[in-house]
């Protein structure tokens, strides 16, 4: 009995040794992270307070990206558990993926080779991106879709005028609306020597991407700059605003983009374009409410709002809050997610929006990165939170240049944080 007992103990302990070396091939760990979240519902009764509850909140690794993009996550067209994310191949190219947050596991829905996609712009719903291919001898801007079973769908070039790029471009919250900025270049830009930086006249042009052909362009004036803003969700109205660029109170512009008719601002007919602004804008959104067309803002001070009716603009205030940053709005319009500076981060908030404005917000997150972006999910119980962020790295790992060192290029990673909520 004792030789049969060594016996099995003996043959137990060889299998267990041949199934240790195994492990190392086991798949890893799903690179997301459960974190403890509030049992507590978020508001407590009362009027105008939501009633949310913290569910779970899920952290992804940081992803390596090919360039700069903001955003690049965006959840997905069916309204599962799952994210569209942009990321660096292996070949140092972009490629697109479908990311389960939950558990990690993804597929790949596009790739691009390495050096020819220079810049994207991802659109909400994470269905569609706008991307802007180098060629041999020039550069175009290409509507690419981005659901898996269309995956060898050929890209659709888009019609435009003058120099095209990325870095002033605006989608509608259901992604099906897409406008960008092109710039018209002067004889004395053109010239080697020259300074000239006068005031160029842009052209604005909208696509509705379920019909590539532009559906409309229009000449705007503006300041030549970066800008970013939000277009309504028929595409109607865009409020875009200076990235840095242009400063202190001539900072938005909102442009109707089908007709050449511009709209009025209440005493401000003499430039009725121009939005104007005590502070620079940080974020916009869109919603409507009561099927009136309504643009979100903050600026260091406050939540504001700007809304439309009868072609008549209307701009105020809705909380004075202290170093608000990034917005998220629901669609249908009645809660509001924002980040709030604070002391080495942000905190994340969430309140009530109704028609006696915007109620306290409840906070859902501490401690999170600076300079993320918010988003809710088509089921508005959803939240994601991206930060960019840029590692630079020298060539022989050295923490302070010296003879012989080489500074490489910035490498971008883009970190996502989904908040369930019930």
């Amino acid at each position: 009995m004792k030789f049969r007992t060594a016996a099995l103990m003996m043959a137990a302990g060889l299998v267990l040794a041949a199934l240790l070396p195994i492990s190392r091939f086991w798949p890893q760990e799903p690179k997301t992270v459960v974190l403890d979240a509030p049992e507590e519902p978020t508001g407590s009764e009362g009027p105008g307070v939501l009633q949310y509850q913290t569910k779970k909140i899920y952290h992804q690794d940081p992803e390596n990206l090919p360039f700069p993009l903001t955003p690049a996550a965006a959840w997905t067209p069916t309204g599962d558990n799952r994210l569209v994310r942009a990321v660096r191949a292996e070949d140092g190219g972009l490629q697109f993926r479908a990311v389960d947050y939950r558990y990690g596991f993804f597929e790949t829905v596009r790739r691009f080779a390495r050096g020819t996609v220079t810049a994207c712009s991802l659109a909400p719903g994470g269905g569609r991106a706008v991307l802007e291919l180098q060629g041999e001898e020039s550069r175009g801007l290409y509507l690419a879709s981005l659901s898996s079973a269309e995956d060898e769908e050929p890209l659709q070039p888009l019609k435009y005028q003058g120099m095209g790029d990325l870095s002033s471009a605006f989608w509608s919250p259901d992604g099906r609306y897409f406008a960008f900025v092109t710039w018209r270049l002067t004889e004395e830009e053109l010239k080697p020597d020259s300074y000239y930086e006068p005031w160029d006249y842009g052209t604005l042009t909208l696509v509705d991407t379920q019909y590539p052909e532009p559906s409309f362009t229009r000449d705007i004036d503006v300041p030549r700059g970066t800008y970013q803003g939000v277009l309504s969700n028929d595409g109607n109205y865009l409020l875009m605003t200076g990235t840095g660029q242009v400063t202190g109170e001539d900072n938005a512009y909102l442009w109707n983009t089908r007709e050449r008719l511009l709209l009025v601002e209440r005493g401000r007919e003499e430039n009725s374009s121009l939005v104007f602004f005590d502070s620079p804008v940080r974020s916009v959104v869109y919603t409507e409410r009561d099927g009136v067309p309504t643009f979100l803002y903050t600026t260091p001070q406050m939540i504001g709002q700007v809304t439309i009716r009868n072609g008549l603009l209307k701009a105020g205030k809705l909380q004075s809050l202290a170093r608000p940053d990034s917005l998220a709005v629901t669609a249908d319009g009645t809660a509001v997610a924002y980040s709030k500076e604070a002391a080495g981060g942000a905190d994340i908030y969430l309140a009530r929006l109704s028609e006696k404005g915007l109620s306290e917000g409840t906070l859902l997150y501490k401690n999170a990165e600076a300079g993320m972006t918010l988003c809710f999910g088509s089921h508005d119980r959803c939240l994601l939170a991206e930060v960019l962020s840029a590692r630079l790295t020298r060539s022989d790992g050295a923490e302070k240049e010296g003879e012989g060192t080489e500074i490489l290029p910035a490498t971008w990673t883009s970190a996502t944080l989904v908040i369930e909520l019930r």
